[in-house]
């Protein structure tokens, strides 16, 4: 699979997602705007989400994967995470949110996972939007208040850019 890449795949209202190597804020970023419009449709039952052939997510992405999760749980439906390598769980650990998602084992997506081809478009040159990273990390803190002072300097910084941009 090429690097830093997230593919997608359906089977009826579910959709099954691969993250492979490192996925950052520009990734999770596409992420919510190819998922947003199918869940406000109700077009999806299940979201899965496979790691096993990724190493790294940054806050934004966990952030973004507890807004997602969020809007599934308004309208009655699922996140679910699958195959967490070890470096991957230790994030989610260390954030205080390996209990706050639905984390499984499935070994039939690591048959399936080179066999997709599809994958979410990450536009080349594009930035990421400054409310988004906001939210995410806000989206953190609400649920492990205990990383609020982590982002302190981020979300000092966010706020201060955002102030600039309105100018």
């Amino acid at each position: 699979m090429p690097k830093n890449k997230i593919f997608k795949t359906r089977n009826g209202k579910n959709i099954i997602l691969f993250f492979t190597n490192q996925i950052m804020a520009l990734h999770s970023q596409a992420l919510f705007n190819y998922l947003k419009p199918r869940l406000n449709k109700n077009e999806v039952y299940k979201v899965w989400i496979d790691f096993n052939n990724c190493t790294y997510i940054d806050s934004t992405t966990v952030g973004t994967l507890i807004k997602i999760d969020n809007i599934l749980k308004t309208i009655d439906r699922e996140l679910i995470l699958c195959n967490l390598p070890e470096d991957i769980a230790r994030i989610f650990q260390e954030m205080h949110l390996d209990s706050y998602f639905n984390i499984i084992k499935l070994e039939i997506f690591k048959k399936i996972a080179n066999n997709i081809k599809e994958q979410i478009p990450v536009e080349k040159n594009k930035k990421v939007s400054l409310d988004f990273i906001l939210d995410t990390h806000k989206c953190i803190v609400k649920i492990s208040p205990e990383m609020e002072e982590e982002f302190k300097d981020l979300f000092s910084l966010l706020n201060r850019d955002q102030k600039k941009e309105g100018c």
